[in-house]
């Protein structure tokens, strides 16, 4: 009986060891760049991202801006760039082309109030550099080839973050 108890309680500490064992291996390998979404949940893609797509007359091209925030958890600099998901888009023919990133902007929250007048300072063009520990808002900037089929002002597309190095 003292066997079968002994028994019982070392695979439950093996489990146990094990278990924590992954858990920190996770958290080791797991990317310290992410977005911050709502209620400070992080992840690297976000589905329904805050911003718009528009057919800009001008151009002739369909215009993405994107607001994320975006956070490096890490002791050391990432260099990321973003992937914007345009397979919805041009299902509806309303993009014929992946989006292309045109422009990356920082701003601040002091400006919310004159997001809607400027994208912030420029600082990159396809791809930014986080330094270790920082915390920056975005303005992502993006264009497509129009479709064909005119539509209204939509939701901004998913957008991925990709760890260059």
């Amino acid at each position: 009986m003292k066997v079968k108890i002994k028994l019982f309680l070392s695979t439950i500490v093996m489990l146990t060891v094990t278990l924590i064992f992954f858990c920190i291996i996770s958290s080791i390998s797991r990317p310290k760049v992410e977005f911050i979404e709502d209620n400070n949940k992080l992840t690297n893609k976000i589905e329904s991202s805050i911003g718009h797509i528009y057919y800009d007359g001008t151009s002739k091209d369909v215009e993405a801006r994107i607001y994320v925030i975006i956070i490096n958890n890490d002791s050391k600099m990432h260099r990321v760039t973003f992937i914007l998901d345009s397979n919805e888009y041009k299902q509806y023919n309303f993009i014929n082309s992946d989006f292309r990133l045109s422009g990356i902007y920082e701003w601040s929250p002091e400006d919310l109030s004159n997001v809607a007048e400027t994208d912030g300072r420029f600082i990159g063009e396809k791809e930014i550099i986080l330094q270790a520990n920082e915390k920056k808002y975005l303005t992502i900037r993006a264009t497509a080839n129009f479709g064909g089929v005119k539509d209204y002002r939509r939701a901004g597309p998913p957008i991925e973050l990709k760890i260059l190095e």
